[in-house]
């Protein structure tokens, strides 16, 4: 019986063992705030309980995967608190007008243009001196946010890895006038040739981007603006 029950568990492990090999996604995968996938697709925020693949599939995963799912997702938020300590520093170059209103009465988000990357929002950036070059071609100055990553993991946060299949189809959607998303955050890299990408032309990118569409996450932003 003890032999019995030895063989026993000796299966069921090497069953876990692949199961977590060949189903489970690795750590290079993504997800939202709610530990469940978004298919861009869709055109929305719609939660489905299947994996998607941000890395290139193996055969296996190919075989096992539900027919029109997308190749990229968000991953949890609180893994940035996990990366980057307390704070996330984000930077925003601008007019000294419209610095000088933000900091007077707060971010609007009536005042953002549409049909942007990832559609109408306010736009930041982990990169100080991308925002410094964009001050410096209006005369502006950049603003600074020190944003609490405890705060920050509440957002639902779509995030592109890189300019893959995903991130194209999504900024095309969004330049093409869709439907503002549901999400309250998406960072990724930054469209370099829009005219001619929306002309049929492949896309070319840069540069870093974080986009804030939201009132809870304007909300943020807005408190943790340094003087």
């Amino acid at each position: 019986m003890i032999a019995f029950f030895s063989r026993l568990l000796c299966w069921l492990l090497f069953c876990a063992s692949l199961f977590a090999a060949n189903v489970l996604p690795p750590a290079t995968w993504g997800y939202d705030a709610r530990a469940q996938l978004i298919d861009v697709y869709d055109g929305g925020a719609i939660p489905h309980f299947y994996y998607d693949y941000v890395s290139t599939p193996s055969a296996n995963e190919k075989a096992n995967r539900p027919a029109g799912t997308s190749a990229v997702l968000a991953r949890p938020s609180e893994f940035l608190a996990a990366e980057s300590g307390g704070f996330t520093t984000l930077y925003h170059g601008t007019s000294s007008e419209a610095a000088a209103a933000i900091r007077a009465n707060g971010i609007d988000l009536s005042f953002s243009r549409a049909n942007l990357d990832f559609g109408k929002g306010f736009y930041t950036t982990t990169d100080l001196g991308q925002a410094q070059a964009w001050a410096a071609r209006q005369g502006g100055e950049v603003l600074t946010f020190n944003v609490p990553n405890s705060q920050l993991s509440q957002l639902s946060h779509l995030q592109f890895p890189g300019a893959n299949g995903a991130w194209a189809d999504f900024v095309g959607a969004n330049r093409g006038g869709a439907s503002l998303h549901g999400f309250d955050a998406v960072s990724g890299p930054m469209l370099g040739n829009p005219r001619a990408f929306m002309n049929g032309a492949s896309p070319t990118a840069f540069g870093q981007q974080m986009s804030f569409h939201s009132d809870a996450a304007v909300n943020l932003l807005n408190n943790s603006l340094l003087p």
